[in-house]
């Protein structure tokens, strides 16, 4: 042990002394227990961690297969209209109507006007528009 290793060990060993455990006084000989854990403590290691359900996707309007291998690697679950779900994809344009009928969770890969940003043409109207 080095020096400095030394002088640490003495100045704990001073501490540990100097301490007051549980209300006693300096120099008491003073027993510290490990008390068993608790059952409330018990029950929390019992219990397992319940996963989250898998993410619902929608791909019914989908032709890329990449996205059906995307999703089956990020363990999401492939749902049809008739199912709930969390996040619907789509290649082609979204009515204003299903839109409106959207859940606060529910997320969908196009909105209304996109049509209008990818079309360059379409886009240099909009920004001619806008006020400089």
């Amino acid at each position: 042990m080095s020096d400095a290793d030394e002088e640490i060990a003495g100045e704990v060993e001073e501490e540990e002394e100097e301490l007051d455990l549980n209300g006693a006084i300096e120099g008491q000989d003073v027993s510290v227990r490990a008390e068993e854990p608790s059952e409330s403590a018990e029950k929390l290691k019992k219990k397992k961690k319940k996963k989250p359900p898998p993410i619902r996707i929608n791909l019914t309007g989908c032709k890329y297969e990449v996205l059906r291998v995307a999703q089956r690697r990020l363990g999401w679950k492939e749902v049809d209209d008739s199912d709930d779900w969390e996040v619907y994809w789509t290649d082609t344009s979204i009515s204003m109507d299903r839109v409106s009928k959207l859940s606060k969770f529910q997320k969908i890969n196009h909105f209304s006007g996109l049509l209008e940003l990818c079309c360059k043409r379409l886009m240099a109207k909009i920004l001619q528009k806008m006020p400089h």
